[in-house]
């Protein structure tokens, strides 16, 4: 909304709660990476504060498979109209790092070491629900390879990603992988 002397007045606001995750983390280095998705999911444990920010969640988790959803907001815009791109890349992140973190077992840990994402259709508030996937392709000792995609509430593919991620796992856990 603009005033008479075309100065612009933010007319909207938007509230966030969210809960620390930090009283969790006891309960969740016992927890199998399956186990603290599902939870998450189950609304036994929080999610991370960002899913909050942005507005996603998890939809399902199989083994070394995760997907989440969103729905589009104007907050999410960019100046063109159409969702940031970061909105994509950080739902494909979350969806592939939990795609790893569904392998893990209890104490393990994945970071994201490389996303790259191709965008190949706009996504907008009038895109419906937006989902992604993601599937891990290879995982190795120190290091899990995923792949995913965005798709548009009538099935379309607007984003892919391929991803690295680095995995550690506890010292008692690391001496019995192949």
């Amino acid at each position: 909304m603009q005033t008479e002397d075309d100065r612009v007045v933010f007319d909207q606001s938007r509230t966030v709660s969210w809960t620390s995750t930090v009283p969790f983390h006891p309960r969740m280095a016992k927890m199998s990476g399956r186990e603290v998705l599902e939870a998450i999911r189950a609304g036994l444990l929080a999610p991370p504060p960002l899913a909050r920010v942005i507005g996603f969640h998890i939809v399902a988790v199989g083994d070394g498979q995760a997907e989440f959803a969103l729905e589009p907001r104007g907050d999410l815009e960019n100046l063109a109209g159409a969702l940031h791109g970061g909105v994509a890349a950080s739902l494909l992140d979350n969806a592939l790092g939990a795609a790893v973190q569904s392998l893990l077992p209890a104490g393990a840990r994945s970071a994201t070491l490389n996303l790259n994402v191709s965008y190949l259709r706009g996504l907008t508030v009038r895109s419906g629900t937006i989902t992604a996937q993601g599937r891990v392709v290879r995982l190795t000792r120190s290091a899990a390879f995923v792949e995913g995609a965005v798709t548009n509430s009538q099935g379309e593919v607007c984003a892919q990603a391929v991803a690295t991620f680095a995995v550690s796992y506890p010292e008692e856990t690391s001496s019995r992988l192949p």
